[in-house]
């Protein structure tokens, strides 16, 4: 065959066609839409050293046309000893193009070797003029991520043209772009394979690895004299950026971190691509319908856990992680290892300091043990024993002044007042998250007791005084200053790109005072938070010991707030916003299973050997960590559900409200955990895979669980059964 022909179109009405010109090249070809173009679709290089790379590039020599399928094939000769030969399926399935790529090595050389398949975009083209969606990762050209990671501007400014990702990396192994005009291509890998070795959860730096059992990919894009390629790297080597592992908020490294298979007669590769043109009005609906099809193509499976073991044992261990100052002051230790001999310096630090918000959870503790004492199951003894306890911890807190705020906890030794230091701010700063979270818990608690017909008015004070201090500090178009000064009260960090952390302590405000100031202050900050990025998808400042960039909790925290504004008000406008909320946040949410090292000793790892990682979540841009902190929102889904009936969000609650406790240390999976309801805080699995950066417990992991399951509980019982079953 010597003619050009079609293969055909895709649904966006993109033709795919081959061209023959000095061998057999691939063009797709989008109606008033981008056109990617590849000469010389299979590409080969060969590494020897770091200065001794060489990239061969090679069109097809035949092609091969039957019905909706293309073989294509082409071969390399590496050295005059070895030969690489290819050969590609190109196929039009449920309208995709999608590529099943088989190589194998003829003959042996030194070094190792990695194909790829670059598509090339046939117009004059900069990073700085599309709009990349990796997501977790990379949220668009104007995205506020850490100015170091992965795909950012100012690395851009500095000479990075190479943008590629390790697979196990994303939520979704699939990388995309968006142009002006709307138009859109998108990778994604169906059925990644991702193993690895142990070597890689040991050592931390980028090093070259030449390994037959590197079977994880990468994605990106490459801009060589403003032309921009993407493409599939295999296996994934990754650069000119990566992160070092187990290391945040700061690891990120110009460096490549390079992956090659050796160069051995019989050595092969198989691995599988979709290719998807389209064309959406805005970023926010190509990112949201983009990660929808990953989603649907992987089929997350939910791996359903024994929740009320969860509950009972959750509310115990937080009974048994609180502790009694010598002044009475009583409260949750911030910091447990998993094991004694894990203990060190961190809980030397640490362990003796309970706060409120965000990792410590004081008064949400103590607002758990009231729910868990107050349900008709639970024993008499312990009924007591949390009651008390959880009023002791309620009351501790109601205890601290609050406006302005002289400290976030106390120390557990002596009841002295404390206040942590995190990457942001100084000594003796409080951020807006921690004391929303926490006059939100005592304002919970104390509508709890009141139904319960006992009066708890220090709560409600404490509470009402965090809310009238960060009112006083709203601004005139609404927003709020993200961290401010102990004891005087004073902004220390005027940021406002966190101000959806106030808008439901205020509505529940509202809620318990009838006082319309409240309200209208949290529709004036979840306005502001619409105009100041959410409508682009650039939800920032959710996590406070990581800089004020894009991360999950930004959008799992707005979620919150827009449907607390629609609860209360039935304005669907809120409705709109939380599920923009909730579509930016399921983003971070892995929806495929990324295996652990088949070489490594288990007994190492913290996260085990066929544990399934599907429902792990990436924390913030600018380093891989995952954790399970969505298990606090799996109430926001379910209701997305009933209100809009897309089951779709059905799905990501049952996920949430399972896979987020496949760690937790229960009876079915004890592990090596101490404790039932026991769970470490975070884990990595990208590189390095399989290991955090302890092996600590911390208040929030277990109250995000017990509240996942509560909300939901109290919002529809029904639902809740539904949902927790098999």
């Amino acid at each position: 065959m010597t003619q050009d022909f079609s293969l055909g179109r895709l649904e966006s009405g993109a033709a795919v066609r081959f061209f023959h010109h000095d061998g057999w090249g691939i063009e797709i070809v989008q109606p008033r839409g981008a056109t990617l173009r590849q000469a010389k679709p299979v590409m080969v290089q060969h590494y020897r050293s770091e200065d001794d790379i060489t990239h061969w590039a090679a069109a097809y020599d035949a092609v091969e046309a039957a019905g909706d399928t293309v073989t294509a094939s082409a071969s390399v000769s590496l050295s005059p000893e070895a030969r690489c030969t290819v050969s590609d399926q190109w196929q039009l399935a449920d309208s995709q193009l999608c590529l099943t790529r088989s190589v194998r090595i003829e003959g042996q050389a030194e070094g190792g070797f990695l194909t790829a398949i670059l598509l090339d975009i046939e117009r004059p083209l900069t990073w700085l003029d599309v709009d990349a969606f990796a997501p977790g990762m990379i949220y668009g050209r104007e995205g506020r991520i850490n100015p170091r990671a992965i795909g950012s501007r100012e690395n851009y400014a500095d000479g990075v043209r190479h943008v590629i990702i390790r697979e196990d990396r994303l939520p979704a192994p699939m990388f995309g772009l968006h142009f002006n005009g709307g138009s859109t291509v998108s990778l994604l890998n169906p059925a990644p394979d991702a193993r690895t070795v142990a070597e890689e959860g040991d050592i931390l730096q980028p090093i070259t690895r030449v390994d037959t059992r590197l079977r994880f990919g990468a994605l990106g894009c490459v801009e060589r004299d403003q032309a921009l390629s993407i493409g599939y790297w295999f296996p994934g080597t990754e650069g000119e950026i990566t992160y070092r592992g187990r290391e945040f908020p700061f690891g990120q490294l110009r460096h490549w971190r390079r992956a090659y298979h050796p160069i051995q007669d019989g050595e092969t590769q198989q691995y599988q691509l979709i290719i998807r043109l389209g064309s959406t009005a805005s970023f926010a609906d190509y990112c949201r319908e983009t990660w929808r099809w990953a989603w649907n193509v992987h089929q997350p499976q939910v791996c359903v856990q024994d929740l009320e073991m969860v509950r009972r044992s959750s509310a115990q261990l937080l009974y048994d992680l609180t502790h009694r100052a010598s002044n009475g002051m009583t409260g949750p230790y911030i910091w447990v290892e998993a094991t004694p001999t894990a203990r060190g310096l961190i809980q030397y630090l640490f362990s003796h300091i309970s706060t409120i918000g965000f990792v410590g959870r004081g008064p949400d503790v103590g607002y758990h043990l009231l729910r868990e004492a107050a349900r008709p199951d639970t024993p008499d003894d312990k009924r007591q024993q949390f009651y008390e306890r959880g009023a002791a911890v309620l009351d501790s807190y109601a205890s601290i002044p609050m406006n302005p705020p002289q400290a976030e906890g106390f120390n557990l030794m002596t009841g002295a007042l404390h206040t942590s230091k995190f990457v942001e701010g100084g000594a003796d700063t409080l951020y807006l998250r921690s004391l929303s979270e926490g006059g939100k818990f005592a304002l919970r608690a104390w509508r709890f007791e009141q139904r319960e017909g006992r009066e708890h008015p220090r709560w409600r004070e404490w509470g009402l005084q965090i809310a009238d201090f960060l009112l006083a500090h709203q601004q005139p178009d609404g927003g709020v200053p993200r961290i401010y000064e102990a004891k005087t009260g004073k902004v220390y960090k005027d940021s406002p790109r966190s101000t959806y952390n106030a808008i439901a302590l205020w509505v529940l405000t509202y809620q318990v005072t009838g006082e319309q100031k409240y309200l209208d202050a949290a529709l004036r900050a979840g306005n502001f938070c619409w105009g100041d990025g959410h409508q682009q998808w650039c939800f920032v400042g959710g996590t406070i010991d990581n800089p004020d960039v894009i991360d999950k909790e930004a959008g799992t925290l707005s979620l919150e707030a827009y449907m607390a504004l629609y609860e209360q008000t039935r304005d669907t406008l809120w409705l709109e916003r939380a599920r923009q909320a909730a579509d930016f946040a399921e983003t971070w949410i892995y929806c495929w299973n990324v295996p652990m090292p088949d070489d490594a000793d288990n007994a190492e790892l913290h996260w085990k050997k066929g544990v399934p990682t599907i429902g792990l979540q990436l924390i913030a841009t600018g380093h891989s960590l995952v954790d399970d902190y969505m298990a606090f929102d799996v109430a926001s889904y379910a209701k997305l559900y009933a209100y809009t009936r897309d089951e779709h969000y059905a799905h990501v609650a049952r996920i949430l409200l399972h896979n987020t406790k496949i760690m937790t240390c229960l009876p079915d999976h004890p592990y090596d955990l101490p404790q039932y309801g026991f769970q470490q805080e975070h884990w990595g699995i990208a590189p390095s895979r399989g290991k955090g950066m302890h092996r600590g417990w911390l208040p929030w992991v277990t109250c995000s669980n017990l509240q996942g399951i509560l909300e939901l509980q109290d919002f529809d019982a029904d639902l809740y059964r539904q949902m927790a079953g098999g």
